[in-house]
């Protein structure tokens, strides 16, 4: 505002960029979250039918990253409109290297699968990675109701060992 307004009659211009000379910046172009989940897929060595599939999964992630779609209802409904053989086992193993692309974890079904790939892909601690994965694969509901008592006493754990999954935990 104060270069642009008019002092006495003098309108306060840069004579360095002349005002007819600037040209507008170019707008960098937004690349979305699809998007670049679509670029990651193009380097996985996939079949045409799992290219497609993962296609299908991609685009059925939600705003929050992930699939609250049936991965047995996209099978089917791409087996019908595209005339594919794929089967669930080929669906789960295309799913497994969607949630491994970048950001780790996308098109999880669920908080818990989310947290299990992050921790799979990630490089953190091996014992503390061990029992956290341990504890979201066996002990899901008791951690995230925060039973850390149960949890210690059902494991055999130290409160400690417990703080450091947490730690972790709350990083992903």
């Amino acid at each position: 505002d104060f270069m642009n307004d008019d002092l006495d009659g003098y309108k306060a211009t840069s004579s360095y960029y002349p005002q007819e000379d600037r040209e507008e910046l170019p707008q960098p172009a937004e690349v979305t979250l699809i998007q670049k989940l679509r670029d990651q897929i193009l380097m996985l060595d996939l079949t045409e039918e799992e290219k497609i599939l993962s296609e299908e999964i991609v685009g059925n992630i939600d705003e929050d990253g992930y699939l609250r779609r049936e991965l047995d209802l996209i099978v089917q409904d791409l087996n019908l409109s595209q005339n594919l053989a794929v089967n669930t086992e080929t669906a789960e193993a295309v799913l497994k290297k969607i949630q491994r692309l970048d950001p780790p974890g996308i098109a999880s079904r669920s908080l818990q699968e989310c947290l299990i790939v992050q921790l799979e892909v990630g490089e953190y601690e091996p014992a503390v990675t061990e029992l956290a994965l341990k504890i979201l694969r066996d002990h899901f509901t008791d951690f995230s109701m925060k039973h850390y008592e149960e949890l210690t006493k059902n494991l055999g754990i130290t409160v400690e060992q417990l703080k450091a999954v947490l730690e972790l935990v709350q990083k992903l």
